[in-house]
């Protein structure tokens, strides 16, 4: 019996099996609360952005260099926004556009859709 109680403060086998009940009652509600956590980052993980496609090239003749882009950031469903940027030696122009299941209610170049499909094989990790 002394090795039994040995770890413990309680001084009889019905104050010991008092204390595990309520470590057990504890580590439920551990885990419980933890259980519940977990539900809620897996719900959110759903709706982020977990796809992600690139292209670069050349916008406009003579600016070279490839420094023109698009860039496709979709969650599961295939909703997100597609984001270029355009790069002229006068000016550079950037341009956002909403994703729904893969496309969009504007106009979209086939920089952007090639973007957007790249995204639907990149995953993050």
């Amino acid at each position: 019996m002394d090795r039994i109680l040995r770890h413990s403060q309680a001084t009889d086998i019905e104050e010991l099996l008092h204390e595990q009940w309520q470590a057990l009652r504890e580590a439920q509600t551990s885990a419980d609360v933890a259980s519940a956590r977990l539900d809620r980052a897996e719900a959110a993980l759903g709706r982020a952005l977990q796809h992600v496609g690139m292209v670069r090239y050349n916008a406009f003749p003579g600016a070279g260099a490839e420094l023109s882009f698009s860039i496709a950031l979709l969650d599961p469903a295939r909703d997100g926004l597609v984001i270029s940027g355009l790069y002229g030696r006068e000016e550079t122009r950037i341009y956002a556009k909403p994703i729904a299941a893969g496309t969009s209610r504007y106009p979209l170049s086939d920089e952007e859709r090639e973007a957007i499909a790249s995204a639907r094989e990149v995953q993050l990790a």
